[in-house]
C-alpha cells in the first residue's frame, strides 16, 4: 500500500514513526531524552508532511504563500496583487491589491523562512514544521504539570501522530498554516497559565500576555480564550460573586501586554490601509452572525463531523471521546485544574456551535487539552495495571499496547494515501491538475522569463493565478483578457502570455505579439 506515496517521504513517515517508538522506550528510563526524541520524531513527521506535496494547496495556502513572499520584500505592506495592472476590487481577497484579510504573524513567520530557504512549497511550510514540533513539548509540559509526566507523555504521543495538525503542516486543510500557528501560540498561553497557577512565577504572567498576544496576531480576537475561561475560572470558585474585583486583578497585567502585542497593528492598518481594514473587520465579525462562503452546519457540527475530522472516525467515536474528556477531567490533579480544563473546552465547542460559519478546525485549539484528558485517563489504566501485575516493566508494556491503536486512529495513514497519492486518481483529481500546474508554471518561466509577463487565462485550477505569481514573478490573472486590458499592459511594457485550454475565443489567438501557451486540459 505504501506505493501511493514517493519512496522518500515513505522513509520519513517511517523515520518518525520509528522515533517515537524509540521515544517510548528511552522515556521509560530517562524522562528528559524520551521527550527530546518525541520532539525530534514530531519534528521528521512534519517535515514529512510538509514534503508530500511541491505545489501550494487550495483553498488559503496559496493566498498566504504568495503574500508571505511579498511581506518577505516588505513587512508592513501586505499585498496579494504586488502591481495592481488592472482594476480590482479592495474587498477580493483572491485578486486584491492591499491584504489584511488574516492577522500578519504567521505571514511573518512564513515571509522569514521564504528569505532564508527560498520561494518554495516547502519554505512556506518550514514554520509549522517547527511549531508543530514545539506543540509536542508544550502538550508534555501541561500534561505533566496538570497531572504527571506520564499522561503528559502520552498526551504528546497522540498530538504528535495526530491527522489534523500534520495536514494543516502539509497545507491541505483549510486554513493551514494560520490555524497550525493559532494552535501553537494558544496552547503556550495555557502552559504559561498553568505554570503561573503552580509556581506564582510572575514571568510566566508576562509570557502570558506575549502568547496570548501574539494568538491574537494570527487568528483576531479569539487568542484571548485564555482570559475569558480564567475570569470564568476565578468566577466560578468565587460561587459567582462577581463583585469581588479583587480577584481579577491578577489578570490585568498579561491583558495589557497582549494589548501591547496586537493593538499596533490594528492602529497600523486602520491609518495606512482604512478601507481594506474596515473592510476586513466587518467581515471577521460576521461569521458568527452569518455563514460565510458556504461554510455552514447544524448546532452540533462540531461533535458529530468536527470530531471524526479532527482525531478519529467511527459513529461511536465521538461518544467514546466525551466519555474519555468526562473522565479524563476528574482524574485530574485538583478542583482548579478540573474547572479550567473544563470550562476551555466548553467553552470553545460552545462558541463555534453558536457561530453560524463552521469549519472543521474552529475547535482545533481545545485539542491540546482534549489529548491530556486523553493521556489522564491512559495514565489511569497503567496505574492500575501497576498494582497487580509483575514485574514492574510490564504493565509499561501493556500500555505500549493500548497506546498503539489510538496513535494509528489519530493518525489516519489511509486519509493521508488518499491526500497526496499519485496513483489514487478518481479520488485525488485536485492533486494531478495541481501537478499539471506547477509543470506549466515552471515550463512558462524557463520559455518566457521570470518576469516582466502578463500571464491571462490562468485558471487551470481555482483561483489557479495564485500559483503563477508564487512561483514567478510575473503577473497573473484567471480570465482571458478584454482589448483594453491587453492594451493597458503593453503600454506598461509588459510581455503578453494567454494560456490556451483548447477553448480560447478565434479572436484571442489571432492578436499579434501575443505568446499563447497550449496546456495540456
Amino acid at each position: 500500500m505504501f506505493h501511493h506515496l514517493d519512496s522518500h517521504i515513505v522513509y520519513f513517515i517511517f523515520s518518525g514513526l520509528f522515533l517515537i517508538a524509540i521515544a517510548v522506550v528511552v522515556f521509560y528510563f530517562n524522562k528528559k531524552w524520551g521527550i527530546i526524541s518525541l520532539v525530534i520524531a514530531s519534528l521528521v513527521l512534519g517535515f514529512a508532511m510538509a514534503s508530500i506535496d511541491p505545489f501550494l494547496n487550495l483553498w488559503d495556502e496559496q493566498q498566504h504563500a504568495l503574500v508571505a513572499k511579498h511581506l518577505a520584500e516588505n513587512p508592513f505592506k501586505p499585498t496579494l496583487y504586488k502591481t495592481p495592472l488592472l482594476d480590482y476590487s479592495f474587498e477580493s481577497w483572491v485578486g486584491n491589491h492591499i491584504w489584511v484579510h488574516k492577522q500578519p504573524l504567521f505571514l511573518w513567520q512564513m515571509a522569514l523562512s521564504i528569505k532564508i530557504f527560498g520561494t518554495t512549497a516547502l519554505a512556506v511550510r518550514i514554520p509549522s514544521v517547527i511549531l508543530h514540533a514545539l506543540l509536542t513539548y508544550l502538550v508534555y509540559r501541561i500534561g505533566k504539570s496538570i497531572k504527571n509526566e506520564q499522561a503528559g507523555f502520552i498526551a504528546a504521543i497522540l498530538i504528535t501522530v495526530s491527522h489534523y495538525p500534520l495536514e494543516l503542516v502539509s497545507g491541505r486543510y483549510a486554513t493551514d498554516h494560520n490555524d497550525m500557528s493559532f494552535l501553537f501560540y494558544t496552547a503556550w498561553s495555557v502552559l504559561c497559565w498553568v505554570e503561573y497557577q503552580k509556581t506564582q512565577d510572575k514571568k510566566w504572567l508576562i509570557w502570558l500576555g506575549i502568547s496570548a498576544g501574539c494568538a491574537v496576531l494570527v487568528k483576531w480576537l479569539m487568542g484571548l480564550v485564555i482570559y475569558v475561561c480564567w475570569f470564568l475560572l476565578i468566577t466560578i470558585q468565587n460561587k459567582f460573586r462577581v463583585y469581588q474585583i479583587r480577584s481579577y486583578f491578577v489578570m490585568i497585567k498579561p491583558f495589557l501586554i497582549s494589548l501591547l502585542v496586537f493593538i499596533p497593528w490594528q492602529i497600523y492598518i486602520f491609518i495606512r490601509f482604512p478601507k481594506e481594514a474596515k473592510h476586513e473587520i466587518a467581515a471577521s465579525s460576521s461569521h458568527f452572525s452569518e455563514v460565510v462562503e458556504g461554510h455552514g452546519g447544524e448546532w452540533n457540527y462540531h461533535f458529530t463531523t468536527g470530531f471524526k475530522e479532527l482525531y478519529f472516525s467511527g459513529d461511536l467515536m465521538p461518544y467514546l471521546l466525551l466519555l474519555i474528556i468526562i473522565l479524563g477531567i476528574f482524574f485530574l490533579k485538583n478542583n482548579r485544574f478540573r474547572i479550567f480544563v473544563s470550562v476551555y473546552i466548553f467553552f470553545i465547542y460552545a462558541f463555534y456551535s453558536i457561530a453560524a460559519t463552521k469549519m472543521h478546525a474552529f475547535p482545533i485549539i481545545s485539542m491540546p487539552l482534549v489529548v491530556i484528558c486523553f493521556g489522564v485517563v491512559m495514565e489511569k489504566i497503567y496505574q492500575f495495571l501497576g498494582k497487580y501485575l509483575k514485574p514492574k516493566i510490564l504493565p509499561y508494556f501493556i500500555m505500549i499496547g493500548l497506546i498503539t491503536y489510538p496513535s494509528f486512529a489519530f493518525f489516519k495513514w489511509d486519509t493521508i494515501q488518499t491526500n497526496h497519492s499519485k496513483q489514487l486518481l478518481a479520488v485525488n483529481a485536485n492533486r494531478q491538475e495541481k501537478l499539471k500546474e506547477l509543470a506549466t508554471i515552471m515550463a512558462i518561466k524557463e520559455k518566457y522569463g521570470n518576469s516582466g509577463n502578463v500571464i491571462f487565462n490562468a485558471n487551470m485550477t481555482l483561483v489557479g493565478h495564485i500559483p503563477f505569481m508564487f512561483f514567478t514573478d510575473n503577473i497573473a490573472y484567471p480570465y482571458p483578457p478584454t482589448e483594453d486590458e491587453l492594451q493597458k499592459a503593453e503600454k506598461q511594457g509588459y510581455q503578453l502570455i494567454i494560456l490556451d485550454n483548447g477553448v480560447l475565443e478565434d479572436h484571442l489567438r489571432k492578436i499579434p505579439d501575443i505568446y499563447l501557451h497550449s496546456i495540456e486540459r
